[in-house]
């Protein structure tokens, strides 16, 4: 409780989780409206502050279609010292989209495909971004200076990835809790034909945070300022191929559970692409599990 607090007042977001906590006493909220609530407290306070730096500037539309047969993938420590889960789901990339070129940014190899300002180098090193907030501003900036796919570590091909992520300039999985507001779009697969234009509005508002804060104020950074971007460019956004993540993250719901033969059956008919996570709380017996078939390349 006491670290909670603290990183409550370091993040400066102590205030409205009070509110949220005192309002849930009194069965006024849940606790995913609380989060929900916290959430929207820092949408807006980011809006504010941020919102005024877009406003001055027009975005000229998305450029000409760059390399588009790329597939990024991010494991800093390097894919061989990576978690069987992890190693599991590149191999599944690599069986299924081996016609694409599979590049792994790693420490050693960031600086060979792009470059950051160095006060965000510097906020890196000093651990005040971390490597999971780092790997927005890689993937944001991969994607606007080549195109390409970018798929996060822990995603779980179990064939081809659809056709209708490449059908547009732009796809993301849209979010599936309507009722948040502040989260548009999803970030782990993101298709992109280069230079687009929500990418670098929310590439642009994630240095400017950087440049001027030491504090995480929100998790979903990423997410609520793609969300500010959609909202100067509702044109764009349009354009996405409408997709929510339901399918994609069913399988990271039973990971635990006993595998029948019938539901992956069902489950893979719908979608070849699954979300799944490197911070499982994974439990002592794994056997005959979606899990274990998963880390034994058995699915």
């Amino acid at each position: 409780m006491k670290a909670e607090i603290e990183k409550a007042i370091k993040s400066k977001t102590l205030f409205p989780k009070i509110i949220c906590f005192l309002l849930g006493k009194i069965n006024l909220s849940n606790r995913m409206l609380q989060a929900l609530q916290v959430r929207y407290k820092n949408y807006s306070y980011l809006k504010k502050k941020y919102g005024k730096y877009i406003e001055k500037i027009d975005y000229p539309e998305d450029c000409k279609k760059k390399n588009s047969r790329d597939i990024w993938i991010c494991w800093l420590q390097g894919e061989e010292n990576a978690p069987e889960l992890v190693k599991a789901c590149i191999g599944s990339v690599r069986k299924y989209m081996s016609d694409y070129n599979i590049r792994i940014i790693t420490f050693e190899n960031m600086e060979n495909y792009i470059r950051f300002p160095q006060y965000i180098l510097e906020k890196w090193h000093n651990r005040i971004i971390s490597n999971t907030l780092m790997s927005d501003l890689i993937r944001t900036e991969l994607l606007v200076q080549y195109g390409g796919l970018w798929l996060d570590a822990t995603v779980l091909l179990t064939a081809p990835v659809p056709e209708y992520v490449f059908e547009k300039k732009l796809f993301m999985y849209t979010h599936s809790y309507p009722d948040d507001v502040t989260m548009v779009f999803n970030n782990w697969l993101i298709y992109s034909d280069g230079n687009s234009r929500l990418l670098r509005v929310t590439r642009d508002l994630l240095y400017e945070y950087w440049k001027q804060e030491n504090v995480v104020r929100e998790y979903f950074m990423w997410h609520l300022f793609m969300t500010m971007a959609t909202e100067k460019y509702p044109g764009d956004a349009v354009q996405i191929n409408y997709v929510t993540d339901e399918l994609p993250e069913t399988l990271a719901r039973i990971i635990f559970r006993p595998y029948e033969k019938k539901f992956w059956k069902s489950l893979t008919s719908m979608t070849s692409v699954h979300k799944l996570s490197n911070k499982f709380c994974v439990p002592d017996d794994i056997r005959q599990s979606y899990f274990e078939k998963v880390i034994s390349k058995e699915l």
